[in-house]
C-alpha cells in the first residue's frame, strides 16, 4: 500500500505503543466507563509491600551489601549484561577484516573504529574516483546486549536515543546490518521506551515523545535485580534497621514464594512479546512491578490457532506452555524449573545442568535411546527434546525449541501474509484474564493491536483497520483522554478510506496535547498527502521543535519548502537532514535545487554529482532534470 510506505511513521514501527500519555488512569474501572481508574500497584491484593508504586528502587549495588555471591554471578548472566555504556567498552566483538570489518552494503562501506577509548561507527559512500561522497561518524554511547547472540548499539543525541545500522552477530562472528535497516537509513531509527523496556533497568522517558529521555538517560544499565524483585527501598530499610523478621518477608518479593501466574508474569514481562503488546489504558511502561499480574499492565496479543508461527525465536513462552511437559504439571513447572536467573551454567557443563533439571520429574522414566547414542549426544537431553533452529526473526543467530516434545517434528512454517477470513480477527490474548476485561476495556486494547499488527503487515491493511475502527471509536468516546487509542483511530480512518476524517482526528487529539511528537508526524504527513501543504509544514516545524534530531523530519519539511518555492529555509532543513544522514537521495535532491535557485551554481554541481554517485533510481531522468534547472 503506497500511502502507508509513504507514511510508515503513523505510528511508531518499533514501538509496542506510543510513548506519550494524556493523563488518563488505567485499569481496573471502578464503576461505569468514565469513572477514574484505579492503579493496580495500590489495589491487586498482594502480600508484598513492595509493589506500591511510591516504594523507591536502590539500585544493584544496594542489593550486593548483603548478597555479594548471587550479585557477582549474576552480572555474569546475560540478564545483568543486557546493556552498557559503550566508553571503555570490551566485549567479544573483533575489528579485524576477517569479522568483516569494513563490510559494504548496497555501495556503503561500515567501518568500526576505536578511538581513545571510544566506538565510533562509520558509514561512508565513495564515487568512481575514490572521493567520499556521504560520510556518517557518529560515536557509540550504550551497547545493548549480552553477546550471547550478538550486540546492537545506540547514539544519543542529547537523550534522544537512536540505533547505530551496525550489528555484531556472535555466532558467525562479523559485523553485518542491524536487522531490518535499510543501508541508507544510518541512524535515524528512533528507540520508544518499549524497545528499552527488556534491555535497560529504568529510564525515564519525556512525555510527548518518542526517543526522549532524561538525564541520566539510563538508571542502571542492564536488567537489574529489583525488575524480577521488585523495588528494593523498604527491604533494605528493614535490612539496615537489623528489624528481625518472623515468617516471610513482605519487603521484597521471592518469585519462588508467587503463585504460578504472578511467578511467571516475572519472565513474561520481556520474553513474551506476542504479535503486539497493548500498554493498558493510563499504564506507563516501567509501571509493571513483581508480584502483580501482568496483564493488568499490558494486554499482549498472539496469532490464533492456525495462524501460528510455532519457530518465531521470541515465542518460547507460547511454546513452553504448550508442551505436554508444563500442561501436565499444573502450574509446577515454569521458567525457573530449568533456568537458575542469578548463574549461567558454563558451556561444559550446560547438558548435564538441565539433565538434572529434566531428570528432576523424568527420573522414573528415562531416555528410551540407547547408552551409545546418548553418549554420542552428550547425554544432552535438549539436543533431541530442544533442538535449536535458525531463527525467522534476527539474521544469523538460532534458537532453542521450547515445545519440549518428545519426537521432535519441524515445526510448522509460519503463515506470514496472516490469512484469514473476511470478519475474522486474526489475534488473540495470551492471557485468558485479558479476555474478561470489562468490554469496552478488551475492545480498546484489541483495537491498538490491530493497528499495530498494520504497521509490519502491508496484507492486513485490507481487513484489520475495518476490525479495529469500531473498537477504537467506542473507546474513545469512552475516554476522550485516551491518546493511544485517538491515535490509532486516525490511522484507522485513513486506511478504511476516509483521509479528511483521519486527519481531522489528528487535528482533535493535537488540540489535546499539540506537542505529541507521533501525533504531529501522523498530522504531517496526512496534510501532505492530502495537499495541505501549508499545514504540513505547520506540523513538520512543531515535530521539529520536539525532536530536532530526526533526519526524516529535516528532510520532509524542506521537500514541502521546495514546493512552496523558499528556497532558503528549504536548503537549511536539506542541509540539516544531510547533516544527520549523508546518505538520503532526497535531501540531497532539495538541496540541488536550492543551491541552484539561490544563485549557487558551483555549488549545485558538485552536489548534483554527490547525488549521482549515490547511484538514484532513474540517473537518466535525473540529469536531464538537472540540465533543465541550470538552463
Amino acid at each position: 500500500m503506497k500511502r502507508m510506505q509513504r507514511s510508515a511513521c503513523l505510528l511508531p514501527l518499533l514501538c509496542w505503543l506510543a510513548t506519550a500519555g494524556c493523563g488518563s488512569r488505567s485499569t481496573p474501572v471502578t464503576s461505569g466507563v468514565n469513572a477514574l481508574p484505579e492503579d493496580p500497584r495500590l489495589t491487586y491484593a498482594t502480600p508484598f509491600r513492595n509493589a506500591k508504586p511510591d516504594v523507591k528502587y536502590v539500585g544493584d549495588s544496594a542489593c550486593a551489601q548483603c548478597h555479594v555471591t548471587q550479585s557477582e554471578s549474576y552480572h555474569r548472566h546475560p540478564m545483568g549484561r543486557s546493556l552498557a555504556a559503550a566508553a571503555g567498552w570490551v566485549g567479544q566483538e573483533r575489528f579485524d577484516a576477517a569479522a568483516r570489518n569494513p563490510f559494504t552494503h548496497a555501495g556503503f562501506e561500515f567501518a568500526v573504529e576505536r578511538r581513545g577509548g571510544k566506538l565510533f561507527h562509520k558509514v561512508s559512500r565513495h564515487d568512481t574516483h575514490g572521493r567520499v561522497i556521504s560520510e556518517l561518524d557518529a560515536e557509540v554511547s550504550y551497547v545493548v546486549g549480552s553477546g550471547e547472540h550478538g550486540y546492537s548499539y545506540l547514539i544519543e543525541h542529547d537523550g534522544y536515543l537512536f540505533q547505530s545500522p551496525f550489528t555484531w552477530y556472535t555466532q558467525k562472528q562479523a559485523w553485518d546490518l542491524a536487522p531490518g535497516i535499510p543501508a541508507e537509513m544510518h541512524a535515524d531509527r528512533k528507540i520508544v521506551a518499549g524497545c528499552l523496556y527488556c534491555h535497560c533497568n529504568q529510564v525515564d522517558a519525556v512525555a510527548g515523545t518518542m526517543n526522549r529521555y532524561r538525564q541520566p538517560v539510563f538508571r542502571g544499565y542492564a536488567i537489574g535485580c529489583e525488575r524480577c524483585h521488585g523495588p528494593g527501598e523498604l527491604h533494605l530499610a528493614r535490612q539496615q534497621g537489623d528489624e528481625i523478621v518472623e515468617g516471610a518477608d513482605d519487603t521484597i518479593v521471592n518469585p519462588r514464594r508467587l503463585p504460578p501466574e504472578l511467578r511467571e508474569a516475572i519472565c513474561q514481562q520481556c520474553h513474551l512479546n506476542g504479535e503486539a503488546r497493548v500498554l493498558r489504558r493510563g499504564r506507563e511502561t516501567f509501571d509493571y512491578r513483581p508480584g502483580l499480574p501482568l496483564q493488568l499492565f499490558w494486554s499482549i496479543f498472539v496469532r490464533r490457532p492456525g495462524l501460528a508461527d510455532e519457530n518465531r525465536s521470541v515465542n518460547h513462552v507460547t511454546q513452553m506452555v504448550e508442551s505436554r511437559c508444563f500442561k501436565n504439571s499444573q502450574g509446577a513447572m515454569g521458567c525457573i524449573s530449568c533456568h537458575d536467573t542469578h548463574s549461567m551454567p558454563p558451556a561444559e557443563e550446560k547438558a548435564s545442568y538441565y539433565r538434572g533439571r529434566c531428570l528432576q520429574c523424568h527420573e522414573q522414566h528415562g531416555c528410551s535411546l540407547a547408552a551409545g547414542l546418548r553418549r554420542d549426544k552428550n547425554n544432552d537431553c535438549t539436543a533431541c527434546h530442544m533442538p535449536r533452529f535458525a531463527s525467522t526473526d534476527i539474521a544469523h543467530t538460532a534458537f532453542t525449541d521450547h515445545r519440549v516434545l518428545r519426537r521432535v517434528a519441524p515445526a510448522m512454517p509460519a503463515n506470514e501474509s496472516m490469512t484469514f477470513m473476511p470478519g475474522e480477527t486474526p489475534l488473540m490474548p495470551f492471557h485468558d484474564a485479558t479476555a474478561r476485561l470489562p468490554s469496552l476495556e478488551a475492545d480498546r486494547d484489541l483495537g491498538l493491536a490491530l493497528i499495530e499488527v498494520c504497521q509490519r503487515n502491508t496484507a492486513a491493511q485490507r481487513m484489520l483497520p475495518a476490525l479495529a475502527l469500531p473498537l477504537l471509536e467506542a473507546a474513545v468516546q469512552a475516554w476522550p483522554a485516551d491518546c493511544d487509542a485517538a491515535e490509532a483511530r486516525a490511522t484507522a480512518l485513513w486506511l478504511t478510506g476516509q483521509p479528511g476524517k483521519g486527519l481531522a482526528a489528528c487535528r482533535e487529539l493535537l488540540d489535546r496535547v499539540p506537542q505529541r511528537e507521533s501525533s504531529l508526524v501522523d498530522a504531517a504527513y496526512f496534510s501532505a498527502l492530502l495537499g495541505e501543504r501549508d499545514d504540513a509544514i505547520r506540523y513538520w516545524r512543531q515535530a521539529i521543535a520536539v525532536n530536532p534530531w530526526a533526519a526524516r523530519y529535516h528532510r520532509e519539511l524542506a521537500a514541502l519548502l521546495v514546493g512552496r518555492q523558499n528556497w532558503t529555509e528549504a536548503l537549511d532543513e536539506a542541509q540539516k537532514a544531510l547533516r544527520l544522514n549523508p546518505a538520503s537521495s532526497e535531501a540531497r535532491l532539495a538541496t540541488v535545487t536550492c543551491l541552484v535557485r539561490v544563485g549557487k551554481r558551483e555549488e549545485a554541481q558538485g552536489e548534483f554529482e554527490k547525488l549521482l554517485a549515490l547511484q538514484p533510481a532513474e540517473a537518466e531522468k535525473l540529469r536531464g532534470w538537472f540540465a533543465d534547472l541550470v538552463r
